[in-house]
């Protein structure tokens, strides 16, 4: 996913600041290339975020319940112990 960028807006705005209008196109043109290539949207981060977050979620889950159950014969052998 990516976001648009209006280069003739930039350029505009480029031109106003004081650049030449051949550089401020050349700019704007290079940035809308940069944004079309590299930026992405906040929503595209997000789920990518949750599915991280799940992944971990389904890690830690697998770790922590053999130690569980292992705490828990280690408690059950020691009160048979006693």
């Amino acid at each position: 996913m990516s976001i648009v960028v209006d280069t003739l807006k930039l350029a505009d705005a480029f031109s106003k600041a004081g650049f030449e209008e051949k550089k401020a196109k050349v700019l704007a043109e290079k940035i809308g290339e940069l944004g079309n290539e590299h930026l992405v949207t906040r929503e595209y981060l997000d789920s990518k975020l949750e599915a991280e977050a799940a992944k971990l979620k389904a890690d830690l889950i697998k770790w922590l319940a053999p130690i569980l159950l292992g705490q828990v014969a280690v408690f059950l052998a020691i009160v048979k112990l006693l």
